[in-house]
């Protein structure tokens, strides 16, 4: 900010225009921090948020109005457009970052030629602007790496819980299994002694029945101790935790009502799945749970109806659908604010 402030106040003669300068400049700096306080920074979604459309929007016209005013006085207001490079390039969806550069650039350097700016100044500034937009760019590059194996370390940890959770049910199918098998046989046994009068042999069948039902129950909470419960509180850390990786905004409505267990966790199989979903299949730039008495619904604005693919009925909603239909319907598909999950429970 400095070069134009003091091209302003020293080399020109003050006048009005100079002094609407200052003022638009100052609004501009405003605008400029506003922006990179408000938006997420390299936004994997396939649209911005309409806040940054105005933001960007506002700034440009205060940029143009900046060079209206004083620009062939003050060629130095010409390297004004490099704030609006930066935003753009890291603030708006991937898809348009090298578009709109390219349109800043080619519209500021167009813009000098048109006021009458010497040109090796104006060669000056599209070295400038092109020297800033390789660093920003590549940045954003470096940023969205570095989100990514965040995200992947995320589901690698996720796909570890999945793993173990099967893993305990296996162990408490083998463990009780063979347990239950043995105090059966051994039972009666036991039976069979008493009735043929064999009464310490019995008792010593008896304790036998006693010692492996204790051992049966350390097992079953070894086994348990290893794994954990499904969790709403921890599927929603969870969901956070990893929109907020790929730059997606998540917005949880949240009742004061609490579920019995099987309700609680099926609504935690839901947001699970329909989070996984999200990510995998479409790429929103806003995600919604909504948690009430009536169940849980999961929506995000990634939906798109030329992506029929998104629609498809995946094999992991299905399969959801059948484990979750004790307590409640599942239903997916288009609606509401664009994709929608939604799980009622029953009364």
């Amino acid at each position: 900010m400095i070069l134009p402030v003091y091209s302003l106040v020293k080399d020109v003669e003050f006048t009005w225009e100079s002094g609407a300068t200052l003022v638009l400049l100052a609004v501009m700096v405003g605008i400029y921090v506003l922006m990179w306080l408000t938006n997420p920074v390299a936004p994997l979604g396939g649209r911005g948020s309409g806040q940054l459309w105005i933001q960007l929007s506002v700034m440009a016209l205060v940029i143009a109005s900046m060079v209206a005013l004083c620009g062939p006085q003050v060629p130095g207001i010409l390297f004004m457009p490099t704030y609006l490079l930066s935003p753009w390039v890291f603030l708006v969806p991937r898809k348009l970052v090298i578009p709109g550069a390219v349109t800043i650039m080619v519209v500021t350097l167009a813009t000098g030629f048109l006021m009458g700016v010497p040109r090796p100044f104006i060669m000056t500034v599209a070295a400038t602007m092109a020297m800033s937009m390789v660093v920003i760019v590549v940045s954003r590059i470096m940023t969205e790496r570095g989100r990514k194996e965040d995200v992947a370390k995320e589901e690698g940890f996720q796909l570890g819980l999945e793993r173990e959770r099967s893993q305990m049910n296996s162990d408490l199918h083998d463990l009780l299994g063979q347990d239950l098998t043995g105090l059966s046989i051994k039972a009666e046994l036991a039976d069979r002694l008493v009735e043929a009068g064999r009464y310490d042999d019995a008792r010593a069948e008896l304790r036998d029945i006693a010692t492996l039902a204790r051992q049966s129950l350390e097992d079953v909470r070894a086994v348990v101790r290893r794994g954990r419960e499904w969790s709403v509180d921890r599927e929603l850390a969870s969901a956070a935790d990893l929109l907020a990786a790929r730059g997606i905004s998540l917005e949880v409505n949240r009742a004061d009502v609490a579920f019995p267990g099987p309700q609680a966790g099926a609504i935690a199989r839901v947001i699970r799945e329909a989070v996984t979903n999200l990510l995998r299949h479409s790429e929103p730039a806003r995600c919604w749970i909504d948690i009430s008495a009536r169940g849980v619904t999961v929506e995000n604005d990634g939906y798109s109806r030329r992506s029929p693919r998104h629609a498809l009925p995946g094999h992991g909603l299905t399969h959801l659908s059948s484990t979750v239909k004790a307590v409640g319907a599942l239903e997916w598909g288009p609606g509401g604010r664009g994709w929608r999950v939604k799980l009622e429970v029953e009364a």
